[in-house]
């Protein structure tokens, strides 16, 4: 039994909340970076840089406040946003807007909770002895956990389909197929570069 179908198809609530959502992630983004720069890299190496997405790498690694990328994909998806709202009132296919607006919405509110969770982790590190220790792992482990994370909130996108009917969390569902997808194929390549380096080491060992 699915609950009363929830419309979406407010073209300034979906730009508005693109641009909050994706301003969020950005600047949050360089708060955990930030964080980890200054109390992280003691205890934590994740193999690389903290912005998994390499779109964004050298942006967040020099912590920059006013980043061009950053600006271009607002703008650019903030049109796209349009584009689809006027296609989908002149087509009377608002379902496909409300999917679109779901696929980005939805999209940064999966990203906003790793955000949040690392900020508070690292602001953690700044009291003495909240963590013994230092740990080192693989960056196609740190590109795991992201995967996986992508896939359970695809799962819940899934249930509030199901649930409701609408197509913004369908959209959802979309983008967390295509972030699970991408993330997956770039950890699966650099395990087997990972593998294929530990192998050339032990051959030449030998």
């Amino acid at each position: 039994m699915s609950l009363q179908p929830f419309q979406f198809d407010n073209l300034w609530v979906a730009l508005a909340l693109w641009a909050l959502l994706y301003s969020a992630d950005y600047f949050l983004t360089l708060r955990g970076a930030g964080l980890m720069q200054q109390y992280g890299q003691v205890h934590f190496d994740m193999g690389g840089s903290y912005e998994l997405n390499p779109f964004y790498q050298k942006d967040i690694d020099r912590l920059r406040r006013v980043s061009p990328r950053f600006i271009g994909i607002l703008i650019g998806f903030g049109v796209w946003l349009v584009v689809m709202w006027l296609f989908a009132d002149l087509a009377h296919l608002m379902p496909a807007f409300a999917a679109g607006a779901g696929f980005l919405i939805l999209m940064e509110v999966s990203v906003l909770g790793g955000h949040v969770r690392n900020i508070a982790l690292f602001t953690a590190l700044k009291t003495p002895g909240s963590v013994v220790g230092r740990i080192q792992y693989s960056r196609w482990v740190s590109i795991r956990l992201a995967t996986w994370s992508f896939g359970l909130w695809g799962l819940l996108y899934a249930l509030f389909f199901a649930l409701t009917g609408s197509w913004f969390f369908f959209g959802g569902i979309i983008s967390m197929f295509v972030l699970f997808t991408r993330y997956s194929r770039m950890g699966s390549l650099l395990r087997r570069q990972l593998e294929k380096q530990q192998d050339q080491i032990e051959e030449s060992e030998v």
